[in-house]
């Protein structure tokens, strides 16, 4: 997304360290201005996303028999006060309980027409940049992991969104360092806690604010919880070959199922090549959790994906996510999420793409097949100051 990528990273002392030992051609350049990327600076920009989706259970070994129609619209603003200065804000309307995501029984047998939407502030925070170092602070994504945003296809994302973490109150920084011999590199450290404010509850519901009697990992009372972030781009020119990588800890909370700390580790690699009008994107991203958001769960995934665009209309996307899950009491099993869409521009940057989702799990013998469409349009706004 246009602004979810420049999330919570610091400096630390790792990474003082490595970069001290690198060989003096290893030199600092200036983070590039927001005009670089035609930011009007100062100014407002921002990117609006509208989805309609209608995803639909076709059959399934528990005689599901349901379907959710819904829109989901997300909104990525950002006021340019300066070069130096900027106030970054996501905010998207979508459902609040999720009939794919949250596998919920009663969403599964049963058809629902916009229910359940509400509002979210998803994120609002400030950004100081100071030569190669962004410093900022406020409510944000942690930048731990890529496969919850970028796996493609209309269902890539289901599985990985697991790990998405969002909710974060803190500060963090970056430094990057462009043009050395493996890429762009840009290391980071954020620290946060979960936000219990006015600002987590959905507007337009009655769901109440997050609560430190809900526990989970990351809800302490302080910010004791962090991310440390490793990004390299064009690692092979042309963002043929990226990577990414993260260490995660985030404290239990005070819950009743809470039981011990989250530890988790994430490296992706990722990239895109074009070829005589054909555009090929792929991404591959294994994450592994101790305590999985506090449980006594141990899970990794691991992603797949590959996306294909011809002429700038046609698209093709394939993804697979593999869920394995080991609890000391419960014993392991797997979690299996298959899937394919086809796309195209049908008019006016208007796109329609139609999705397949398979979803299998050895824990009680689950086999689902479900199908959806996707109606999706983006509008772009850029204003400088006068």
């Amino acid at each position: 997304m246009t602004y979810k990528h420049l999330t919570c990273k610091f400096l630390t002392l790792l990474a003082i360290v490595a970069i001290s030992a690198m060989p003096t051609a290893l030199r600092a350049n200036e983070i590039k201005d927001a005009d670089d990327d035609e930011s009007p600076v100062p100014g407002v920009e921002a990117r609006l996303l509208i989805e309609y989706q209608s995803d639909h259970a076709v059959s399934g070994d528990n005689g599901i028999d349901g379907s959710q129609t819904y829109s989901t619209h997300e909104l990525d603003a950002a006021i340019h006060f300066s070069n130096l200065l900027s106030l970054y804000g996501t905010l998207s309307y979508q459902p609040v309980r999720g009939f794919l995501k949250d596998f919920d029984e009663q969403l599964l047998n049963d058809d629902q027409f916009g229910e359940d939407q509400g509002i979210e502030l998803e994120e609002l925070f400030l950004e100081l940049e100071l030569q190669n170092v962004a410093i900022f602070g406020g409510k944000f994504t942690a930048n731990f992991g890529k496969a919850w945003d970028d796996a493609p296809g209309v269902y890539g994302t289901d599985f990985a969104e697991d790990y998405e973490i969002i909710e974060s109150l803190g500060f963090g920084a970056e430094v990057e360092f462009e043009n050395t011999g493996i890429g762009d590199l840009t290391f980071g450290f954020a620290a946060f806690k979960l936000d219990t404010t006015v600002l987590s509850r959905a507007l337009l519901q009655s769901t109440e604010p997050n609560q430190r009697a809900d526990g989970g990992a990351g809800n302490t009372e302080g910010i004791d919880n962090y991310v440390i972030s490793f990004d390299a781009e064009n690692i092979i020119q042309n963002n043929i070959l990226n990577a990414h990588a993260a260490y995660m800890r985030r404290n239990q909370g005070i819950g009743h199922d809470d039981y011990d700390d989250e530890e988790a580790f994430v490296i992706t690699l990722y990239g895109a090549r074009e070829f005589y009008g054909l555009n090929v994107e792929w991404i591959g991203e294994a994450a592994f959790f101790d305590n999985f958001n506090a449980t006594e769960d141990d899970i990794n995934y691991y992603t797949v994906g590959f996306d294909f665009e011809y002429l700038e209309r046609y698209r093709f996307a394939i993804s697979y996510t593999h869920r394995d899950i080991d609890n000391p009491w419960d014993g392991s099993y797997e979690d299996r999420l298959f899937q394919t869409s086809v796309g195209v521009e049908v008019y006016d940057d208007w796109n329609v793409d139609l999705g397949y989702r398979h979803t299998q799990t050895t824990e009680n013998k689950d086999d689902a097949h479900f199908i959806g469409v996707l109606i999706s349009k983006e509008f772009e706004f850029r204003q400088a100051a006068n």
